[in-house]
Formats: structure tokens, C-alpha cells, sequence
């Protein structure tokens, strides 16, 4: 039998979203703790030890454009400054989910989301809550895997190994974007709810892109 790890908070206002994640981690963790509000999670905290808490960054209220997620981060770090947070945010949302990063999120991942991959973050923020290089989890129904570079079989010994530099945001993005087009067989409606976002935005972006 395996052992279950410890206590998990999942904060979204959306109850189809909070079944889903209760189903997918009940089996998984000691104790998962769902809260519909972020306001609760103050009282939430003084009562369990918590192992991470996964936030989402938009809630239905008068503070939008996830300005309420990053205050809740705020108010998650000054409570419990060790407790690892893991935010969940919609594809159009990602650049607001690195700055939740600078501000002291451990990682965050893209709504929809893939089942083990979100399992993988949620374990890997919890073992390493303070890793400097933290793996940001672009999810649909496959992974992006940055493309591989092109080795020569009979390497010059005078050329320039190549980079091993992380991609840019933009180019994750246009990653998605492309991912999302070719999985949709090249229906752009599918494609823009496949991301998140709407058929303008994706237009927008394909044009950015050159896609």
C-alpha cells in the first residue's frame, strides 16, 4: 500500500474545477482541503499542518485580472513563509503566474491541466520548496518539450556547443500556440478554447508569431 503524503488547501471558486482535484488527489494526500473562497485561509492554516497549497489566481469578485491571486500569495507568505504555493491560472494568465513567481510562488501550472504533470509539480514544490530554478508546467493533452538541437555526427572540435538556455516566455507561448492549432487539426475555435483564450487573441498571436 502507498503511503499518502500530507495535507493539501485547493483554493478555486469553481466547483467543477474543485471536484475534479479532490477526485485526483484524495488519493493521494492524508487530508485535502477545499475552500471555494480565499478568505478562508487564514482559519485554514492555524488548524492543520499543511504540506503546499495550490491557489488560483482569479476568483469572482471585484479585484480581477488576478490581482487577487498575487494578493492571497501576499497574504499565504507573510502566514506561513515556508509553506510551498503552486498556482493554477487559465493560458492567458501565464505572465501574471511568473510574476506570482517572483513574489514567492514555488511553481504554477496552466489550466486544463495534465493529471500526472500536476501531480509531479505539486511533489516537486512540496521536496524542494525553495529551488531556484523552479519547472514551470505548460499543460494540454501533451507536454512541450523545448525541440532538440541538431548534433553533427563528426562535431567541429572549433564549434559552438549548442545553447542550453531555457526557452522565453514568448517562445513557450508560441510553442503553445502551434501545439494547440496542430492538436485542433487546425479548427482555430478549438484551438483558442484549447488555450484559454478567444478567437481574437488567438488571431493576435498567430499573427505575432507568424503562424
Amino acid at each position: 500500500m502507498t503511503t499518502k503524503r500530507g495535507n493539501i488547501i485547493v483554493v478555486d471558486d469553481n466547483p467543477g474545477v474543485l471536484m475534479a482535484l479532490q477526485l485526483l488527489l484524495k488519493p493521494i494526500y492524508n487530508k485535502v482541503k477545499l475552500l471555494a473562497k480565499p478568505d478562508l485561509l487564514p482559519a485554514a492554516l492555524e488548524k492543520e499542518e499543511w504540506e503546499v497549497v495550490l491557489l488560483d489566481m482569479n476568483f469572482s469578485s471585484s479585484l480581477n485580472q488576478g490581482q487577487e491571486g498575487i494578493y492571497w500569495l501576499h497574504q499565504l507568505k507573510r502566514l506561513a513563509p515556508n509553506l510551498p504555493v503552486v498556482l493554477i491560472t487559465a493560458f492567458a494568465d501565464i505572465t501574471l503566474a511568473v510574476k506570482g513567481m517572483k513574489e514567492g510562488a514555488t511553481d504554477f501550472v496552466v489550466k486544463p491541466w495534465d493529471n500526472h504533470q500536476l501531480l509531479a509539480t505539486l511533489r516537486r514544490a512540496a521536496d524542494f520548496p525553495n529551488a531556484t530554478q523552479p519547472a514551470v508546467a505548460w499543460y494540454a493533452e501533451e507536454p512541450i518539450r523545448p525541440p532538440q538541437p541538431v548534433q553533427s555526427a563528426t562535431p567541429s572540435p572549433s564549434s559552438t556547443p549548442p545553447s542550453t538556455q531555457p526557452l522565453t516566455l514568448e517562445e513557450m507561448e508560441e510553442q503553445m500556440v502551434r501545439q494547440a492549432i496542430t492538436q485542433s487539426q487546425g479548427n482555430l475555435s478549438a484551438a483558442a478554447q484549447r488555450l484559454g483564450i478567444s478567437r481574437q487573441t488567438l488571431y493576435n498571436k498567430m499573427k505575432k508569431y507568424g503562424v
